[in-house]
């Protein structure tokens, strides 16, 4: 064991090192020109720090591992395997700019390495930069034409950017290395039917059942997609081929099942969807996704039904309980039954029973996070606040080590106005994180941050030291993710009331819009702080934005916002209107006072709640 943990760890060293016999030659020169930079016992030194950063990288202890790479570098600033490491962190931390420039400087040193270049390649995919993303991916399938992963990389990359030609070119590809693909069957039919290639779409389907004749899904699928397509008629037929090789297959079934009830025989389509769940030599798994497709499809038709005749009452599907009864009495222990229960009652908005539903698959499962997630959720959007506070207790008790049950008690203190409740739950959650999930902790400490501000809006006697927290709060938040766009915006914005600092809430009021371009809400704090600042031209056209982004339907606070901007640019009959059209609006932010600026025709500065 001990032998095969040190062979590991000289992989993850050398990783993407050793590829082809023809890359053998250049790798051994660059093993030379590492020996040439370092003195044999720095060699040996760097050889200790990178082995246990990686080490501790495997046991998922990111932040120490981080730090050792850190010095590895430093010993060697041009070791390729650590710059490339580095790259992965601030990848996994979502700090994209430092991702991309370590990974940038990995395949400086190694333009040839295959997981180098895959990196760069997805860095640059994800900050959508797909034109560089797919110059990195053919370089690499050029470079490794063994490989197909390339092709896949430039298949997902060509679809970004809607080279539709190009990414069906890849498919193909892929098709022509690996054989037919039933996942690349499906997205090249839509690729295609996309470009009104229908005949050419159904071409892969028919290639899955040239291949495998006597495997009847593909047929079914095809069936499926010709349906979707209209292609009624044909479908039957594919259908009726099917079911000449294997007439009993559930999932054929399902699929006659739709077709009769897109044709109007909704009593055949019940009756077969039935006659599955009650098979005997069916398993249950099989079952439930049967049954669960069964209600998607159902769902979608009822739904249409309904927005056509302009109804809007709750969604029913006849005969769905008596389903889920036969099921169940078949498969008593099985909890996903009654999970999948709970989920069609919460999609018909009939939260108290899904608790029911939930309840038993906890029962039979009193381990599971999700099965308590899901149980806490519906408890707590059904307003059943005395099950949510002992469905808590047991799952302290059940799941002890999870953050689930503080969460929740957390976001009912909240509710319930209780702000210091919330935010030492709300302290229990973070406790609860393990140290790789960065993320959420800065988002539940931006709600920390979130509930001093309630308290400050509230205790306006102590309002000084409640924003006191809610900054250092929304301070401690970002240092775990500085990208945590709601703590940016909100921090911005409260410093943006207060007028103070507003270099800083520009800075980070820019990153937020930055990353979310069509936001009205973050055009609108944007703006809002050059308001404060007094540059009013960059206000108006950041406002100007936000409106337009805001789809015809803007809020109180947008338009009263665009008059205050209007009115300080000297625009008064203009800024009255906004305002006129904000007063008679839900949501106004403070209604005396945009009362007394339409009275008084002139812009009055406010004070933020708490002050």
């Amino acid at each position: 064991m001990k032998k095969r943990g040190i062979i590991w760890l000289m992989l993850l060293l050398w990783m993407c090192v050793i590829v082809t016999p023809a890359e053998a030659k250049r790798k051994k020169t660059d093993r030379e020109e590492t020996a040439a930079r370092l003195a044999p016992g720095e060699q040996a030194r760097f050889d200790r720090v990178f082995f246990r950063a990686a080490t501790l990288h495997q046991r998922g202890d990111i932040d120490q591992a981080w730090a050792l790479y850190q010095r590895a570098l430093e010993i060697d600033s041009l070791s390729g395997p650590v710059l490339n490491q580095i790259s992965v962190y601030y990848y996994a931390v979502k700090d994209m700019e430092r991702a991309q420039r370590y990974a940038e400087r990995a395949v400086a040193r190694d333009t040839a390495n295959y997981w180098y270049n895959r990196q760069l390649g997805l860095i640059y995919a994800n900050s959508k930069q797909d034109s560089a993303a797919i110059e990195v991916y053919k370089r690499v399938a050029r470079l490794y034409p063994q490989k197909s992963e390339p092709w896949y990389d430039l298949a997902q990359s060509y679809l970004r950017i809607d080279s539709l030609t190009e990414c069906v070119a890849a498919l193909d590809k892929i098709e022509e290395m690996d054989g037919v693909n039933p996942q690349l069957t499906v997205q090249r039919f839509y690729i295609l039917k996309q470009q009104g290639k229908t005949a050419e779409a159904f071409e892969g389907y028919d290639r899955l059942i040239e291949r495998y004749p006597y495997d009847i899904t593909y047929r079914i699928n095809k069936g499926d997609m010709q349906m979707s397509n209209g292609m009624i008629a044909e479908a039957k037929a594919t259908y009726d081929e099917a079911a000449k090789i294997e007439p009993d297959n559930a999932y054929l079934w399902v699929a006659l099942s739709n077709y009769y009830s897109v044709t109007g025989n909704q009593t055949a389509a019940d009756t077969l969807v039935e006659a599955a769940l009650v098979n005997p030599n069916l398993d249950v798994r099989t079952k439930i996704d049967i049954l669960t497709e069964y209600l998607k499809s159902s769902l979608r038709k009822v739904a249409e039904e309904k927005r056509k005749a302009k109804d809007t009452t709750d969604i029913q599907i006849a005969g769905v309980e008596e389903l889920f009864e036969k099921v169940a009495t078949m498969h008593p222990t099985e909890p996903e039954i009654y999970v999948l229960h709970s989920d069609y009652l919460s999609a018909i908005h009939q939260e108290a029973q899904a608790v029911q539903q939930m309840r038993f698959a906890v029962d039979l499962k009193p381990t599971e996070e999700d099965y308590w997630t899901r149980l806490l959720q519906s408890a707590f959007i059904a307003g059943d606040t005395a099950n949510v506070v002992k469905y808590c207790e047991e799952a302290t008790q059940n799941i002890p080590d999870s953050y689930v049950p503080w969460m929740f008690r957390a976001y009912l203190a909240m509710d319930q106005d209780n702000y210091l409740e919330a935010i030492e739950n709300f302290r229990m959650v973070v406790d609860h994180l393990k140290p790789e999930e960065v993320n959420r902790k800065s988002t539940y400490l931006g709600s920390i941050g979130d509930a001093y501000h309630q308290l400050a809006i509230e205790d306006k006697k102590n309002a000084t030291y409640w924003m006191k927290k809610t900054y250092e709060s929304y301070d401690e938040a970002l240092k775990y993710n500085p990208k945590n766009i709601l703590v940016l915006n909100n921090y911005a914005y409260f410093l943006s009331l207060e007028k103070r600092d507003l270099n800083k809430a520009e800075a980070m009021a820019a990153k937020v819009v930055k990353e979310n371009p069509d936001s009205p809400t973050y055009l609108d704090t944007y703006a809002w702080i050059y308001f404060q600042q007094g540059n009013y031209m960059l206000a108006k056209f950041y406002q100007d934005m936000a409106l337009k982004k805001s789809e015809n339907d803007p809020s109180a606070t947008l338009w009263e916002h665009y008059g205050d901007i209007l009115m300080m640019q000297g625009e008064v009959e203009k800024a009255l209107g906004y305002w006129l059209k904000a007063s008679k609006m839900d949501g106004v932010e403070n209604p005396e006072i945009l009362k007394q600026k339409i009275d008084t025709e002139k812009y009055i500065e406010t004070q933020p709640d708490w002050l």
